[in-house]
């Protein structure tokens, strides 16, 4: 496809379907409005279809919209997945027309990523691109860069990792300390303490109380542990939030929250290594450890795909507090967009 997603939709005359309901398939719906793009049927992955209606479409299945439309027709997935069941499924629809899955981030215009928002900013992508460490990062990066262009599927597949393989950049050693910023359920605490368990000492933040209740319960019987019902941010404080399913957390909302900076919490301590997930709030928090990061030159995983600009944004915030990083950047398998982080080491 050589024309954004976008004006590809917009021009098109295939038959346009939409995969998935809930917040995703709002906001696209939102966006094709504006484009004038008639959207035919609405369809679920299987287990999912049920009896009911979507914006007043009834809920139907691939198979029903396929026979009717034929493998003419345009799928945009608008929810995400790393259950291997479903992104098997997923990839099942692809063979049998046009997927695509469309970057539903919106600029600093609340409009979609397309190419005059990348041509704007080609001088910052090319920076953050120099940066970069090795070939794996240059392959990740080109093809993050076309799938938010084109929401090609092909392009989504590029360059993916095991989360674990990935981990390992991180060089986790004895006596290494942690700082779990975003740290959910404690997910990301069991992969730190699969590489060492002689560990220096942990640190957890986590907003969301049902995560935080489950947090405690995995890191119950630990030495060394500190956690905190907080958000990660620039500077202590409060914040509206919005509590999601799952990591569906988001900031503002009505629900206020206690916020934390790095800095503040270690209040001069050391850390060996850092990890960021804190929903699009990682260049503040990346403000909020910059005395951490200055004294100690921590080891950092940071997410990079909250935000539409994180890709090249997240790197000139780092550099800013120090100019002597490795920029790695990886992909866990996962449909959409998601799990896309630099590692710096």
């Amino acid at each position: 496809m050589d024309k954004d997603i976008w004006t590809f939709l917009s021009e098109t005359r295939q038959p346009v379907v939409i995969y998935g309901t809930g917040d995703g398939a709002d906001k696209l719906f939102s966006i094709l409005e504006d484009l004038h793009v008639r959207v035919r049927a609405v369809f679920a992955s299987p287990g999912f279809v049920r009896s009911r209606t979507f914006h007043g479409y009834k809920v139907r299945s691939f198979e029903d919209c396929l026979a009717e439309y034929g493998r003419e027709m345009v799928v945009l997935m608008v929810f995400g997945s790393r259950d291997p069941e479903v992104m098997s499924y997923i990839l099942h629809v692809a063979e049998c027309c046009t997927l695509l899955i469309p970057d539903l981030l919106f600029d600093e215009d609340h409009k979609p990523f397309r190419t005059e928002y990348a041509s704007r900013h080609a001088r910052e992508i090319e920076k953050a691109y120099r940066r970069l460490g090795d070939e794996e990062s240059r392959k990740v990066f080109e093809a993050a860069i076309r799938n938010k262009l084109t929401g090609s599927t092909e392009e989504l597949m590029k360059g993916v990792s095991d989360e674990r393989e990935n981990w390992k950049l991180l060089q986790i050693r004895e006596g290494d300390s942690f700082f779990d910023a975003g740290a959910y359920n404690g997910d990301t605490l069991s992969l730190f303490l699969s590489f060492t368990e002689n560990y220096g000492r942990i640190y957890a933040c986590e907003p969301d109380p049902k995560s935080f209740r489950r947090l405690k319960a995995r890191a119950e019987g630990l030495r060394d542990t500190e956690l905190y019902q907080a958000a990660v941010s620039e500077c202590p404080g409060t914040m509206n939030f919005t509590f999601g399913k799952g990591r569906g957390n988001a900031k503002g909302g009505n629900g206020v929250i206690r916020a934390e900076s790095i800095d503040s919490i270690l209040r001069g301590r050391s850390v060996s290594v850092i990890k960021y997930d804190i929903e699009g709030e990682e260049e503040r928090g990346l403000k909020g450890a910059a005395s951490t990061i200055r004294e100690y030159r921590p080891r950092i995983l940071l997410s990079a795909y909250h935000k539409t600009d994180d890709l090249w944004v997240l790197p000139k915030v780092v550099g800013a507090i120090r100019d002597d990083y490795t920029y790695l950047l990886r992909r866990s398998v996962c449909m959409p967009l998601w799990d896309l982080s630099y590692f710096l080491i």
